[in-house]
């Protein structure tokens, strides 16, 4: 298979190559090197994308924003380091993320429903409006996740998880004002000093840790 010239294979080394707009459908790039790749507005629906490298490159470089509005709907990604990665407002529903590396990243407005997020590091990551109702996150890291844009505005409306699994999740210092837990499985979640002023958890069943947890009502957990 080739696409602009390059040949797309697995284990291919594209690294900060040109592939924005390219139909990517079904593509077989399991453990590519694709750091600082250009795929804006890439067609990845369905593509095998195992371990790939998909990092965003050096820190503050032109190559951390190329992986806006991406469409990886039902793309394979479990184990892919995604660290510090540009995904604002990419398409990830029903993609498998099991034990991504998404430390860092930028998950702005990015849709995420029914995605399989096992045992995935989101720790650090920006999810201002992100969506990722029904998804799998059991085992995710997501400590000290950020809810707010790059100008510091609180969101209009909640992160949402609802019917979200949260089974044994790491959420500690985690911002969820306003997040919507409604119908959410929290079983052995860590919300230990985690912000949920505002938050909808109606229906969310499961003990989780609220310790020092800051409740919807604006009251401390003890």
């Amino acid at each position: 298979m080739e696409v602009n010239g390059y040949k797309i294979e697995p284990g291919v080394d594209l690294s900060r190559f040109r592939l924005s707009q390219a139909n990517l459908k079904g593509a077989n790039l399991k453990g590519a090197k694709l750091k600082g790749t250009n795929l804006m507005f890439a067609d990845l629906t369905g593509a095998n994308l195992s371990g790939a490298d998909l990092s965003a490159g050096e820190p503050d470089s032109m190559w951390n924003a190329l992986r806006q509005e991406t469409n990886l709907w039902g793309a394979k990604l479990s184990g892919v380091d995604l660290s510090g990665a540009n995904l604002r407002g990419a398409y990830l529903g029903y993609a498998d993320l099991t034990g991504a590396n998404l430390t860092g990243a930028e998950l702005i407005f990015a849709d995420l429903p029914n995605a399989d997020l096992t045992n995935v590091n989101l720790s650090g990551a920006n999810l201002y409006e992100a969506n990722f109702g029904d998804a799998n996150l059991t085992g995710a890291n997501l400590a000290g996740v950020n809810l707010f844009d790059e100008f510091n505005h609180p969101p209009e409306e909640g992160l949402n998880l609802r019917c979200a699994i949260l089974t044994g999740a790491n959420l500690t210092n985690a911002n969820l004002s306003g997040a919507i837990l409604a119908d959410a499985n929290l079983t052995g979640a860590n919300l230990e000093r985690a912000n949920l002023t505002g938050a909808n958890g109606a229906g969310a069943w499961g003990y989780a840790n609220l310790t020092g947890a800051t409740l919807p009502n604006g009251s401390i957990h003890e």
